[in-house]
């Protein structure tokens, strides 16, 4: 089934505003991680500041260490901007940042194989800046800036390798062999970084992107079947989506009329007769749920219910006489109780081949029944004034749902049919 173009607009929109609220939160994290370990290194700093060279190059690193800060708060307070006014972000702006964030590792080992030595400087805690940068990337929501940051480490933390290497190798005590390759390794474990950073990333928008689809879906099957869906057929409906188009399908129709309902309105309020109809809705609704049916229209003083559409069980007729029989026993106990003034109901039920789909306008669409089968659902239900009956059903039904205990009724006549129709009372 193919989304409309709205909502897969509105699932691009849901998501780039998701990719900035994740954006946002990195750069959260980074400010406050950068702003820990500057801390860190302020305390140890003015612990030994009194002893000369004990910390060589340490000044020039906390300023990177602060820029970084600073520049993640700013960057955030940019993203903050953008979410609040619906703005897209720049494309090239993670790139940008990417080049600076990892441009910061490199800077900051370069301080201090000035200030100490480069053997010290490459193996020092500032290239695990890089891993930190790499490993928040994911949170970007996007793998080509993960790749982009990893290929610019590896490249940076590479080129200082090269830089240094007539001055690391000499002062090296033990294998030059494994001295290189545990340089290379290091270059390379860098790239694969931003590798795994991008795989992160992926997988995380796509979670993402299947959860928005998913609510939404979950939004367009409630929107479709109004508030009288059963949690189990909208969970159904979400693992079998109805398509968008009408199809044909054999149905059961069942038909509900409260019998003398003008006369009880006439005599009462507004309020009263809304309360009256919302106890008999909620027992009546309830049941045709419970049932595996749907109410798809209400109709004043009635209401239709729909068994084997959007979803067919394969004993529809069955499940709609049981839904028939329910309503009239909670008609009656609630009448009983005194929860509702005497009452009486009409149900007809009737099955056969109807049209069932999204009808409507392109602004309105509404799931709907269409076909004989409803019309004659209709003039059953009207023949319980005629024959002083609760529950009418045609042959169809009782054969389908194999009744036992229906009172046989002569064929009545029904209009627009060149044949009677036999029906049965249901006891």
């Amino acid at each position: 089934m193919h989304a409309p173009a709205s909502s897969l607009v509105d699932v691009e929109q849901e998501l780039a505003r998701q990719t900035l609220v994740s954006e946002r939160w990195r750069c959260t994290v980074l400010a406050g991680v950068l702003g820990l370990i500057l801390g860190v290194m302020v305390v140890y700093w003015v612990a030994l500041c009194q002893t000369p060279g004990a910390l060589p190059g340490m000044g020039g690193v906390m300023i990177v260490v602060a820029f970084g800060a600073l520049f993640e708060l700013g960057t955030r307070q940019l993203l903050a901007h953008f979410l609040k006014h619906n703005r897209p972000r720049p494309a090239a702006g993670p790139y940008i940042s990417s080049l600076i964030e990892m441009a910061l590792p490199t800077y900051a080992i370069f301080i201090l194989a000035r200030a100490d030595t480069p053997a010290a400087a490459m193996s020092s805690a500032a290239p695990y800046g890089y891993y930190l940068y790499l490993i928040l990337a994911a949170l970007r929501l996007e793998y080509r800036p993960c790749l982009f940051a990893g290929t610019v480490a590896a490249l940076g933390y590479g080129a200082l390798t090269l830089l240094y290497w007539p001055q690391i190798e000499p002062a090296w005590v033990g294998s030059h062999s494994l001295l290189r390759l545990n340089f290379l390794l290091r270059i390379v474990l860098l790239f694969l970084g931003g590798l795994a950073a991008a795989f992160v990333s992926m997988r995380i928008k796509t979670t993402l992107l299947e959860t928005v689809r998913q609510t939404q879906e979950r939004a367009r099957i409630v929107d479709l079947f109004g508030q009288h869906v059963s949690r189990a057929v909208v969970n159904q409906l979400l693992t079998q989506p109805v398509g968008e188009t009408s199809e044909q399908r054999h149905v059961c129709i069942l038909v509900l009329d409260i019998r003398n309902f003008t006369t009880f309105s006439e005599a009462r309020g507004a309020d009263e007769v809304v309360a009256y109809l919302n106890t008999l809705w909620s027992s009546m609704v309830e049941a045709v749920n419970e049932h595996n049916g749907i109410v798809n229209k209400f109709l004043g003083d009635g209401f239709l219910a729909v068994f084997g559409a959007p979803l067919s069980y394969g004993n529809d007729c069955r499940n709609a006489l049981a839904a028939a029989r329910r309503i009239v026993s909670e008609v009656e106990r609630l009448t009983t109780e005194g929860n509702l003034p005497p009452t009486r109901v009409g149900i007809a039920l009737h099955a056969g081949n109807a049209v069932v789909g999204n009808i409507g306008s392109r602004e309105r669409k509404e799931y709907t029944v269409i076909g004989d089968v409803v019309n004659v659902a209709f003039r059953i239900e009207a023949l319980n004034k005629e024959l002083g009956s609760t529950v009418l059903i045609s042959e169809t039904v009782r054969q389908a749902a194999d009744v036992q205990d229906a009172e046989t009724i002569a064929p009545m006549p029904i209009r627009g049919r060149r044949e009677p129709v036999q029906l049965y009372r249901v006891i």
